[in-house]
């Protein structure tokens, strides 16, 4: 499917039911198509993304509380992993990729849970 932002705009705006309607059909099929051992990830994520939608008072609010998610995602889960490519806060260079001849310097990110990481600059 190609996806129109304007298209989803404009049905957002004259007939929300419609959009939610196909919001549904578009998220179930793209969940559907995903390889078997990320299928019911997928579905969980979706649950706890309707469910912070629906607690939310506005829209605006619904839009935080995801974007919480994402961000809590990102410090308990990633962020972790990435840290573990660098050595204490210690920066290294690596090629980008083995044809292009660029050089990407990659940094560590202090985690915000440890009490160590806290104090650094």
């Amino acid at each position: 499917m190609k996806f129109s932002f304007e298209e989803w705009e404009q049905l957002a705006r004259e007939d929300l039911n419609t959009f939610e309607i196909r919001r549904k059909v578009i998220l179930k099929q793209a969940i559907a198509q995903a390889s078997p051992e990320l299928h019911q990830k997928l579905e969980g994520l979706q649950f706890r993304i309707d469910m912070e939608r629906r607690k939310a008072r506005t829209p605006m609010a619904s839009c935080l509380r995801i974007n919480c998610m994402m961000m809590d995602h990102i410090y308990d889960e990633l962020l972790p992993i990435l840290n573990l490519w660098t050595s204490d806060q210690k920066l290294i260079t690596t090629r980008m990729s083995p044809n292009d001849g660029r050089e990407a310097t990659i940094l560590a990110f202090p985690d915000p849970h440890r009490a160590s990481d806290k104090h650094r600059t």
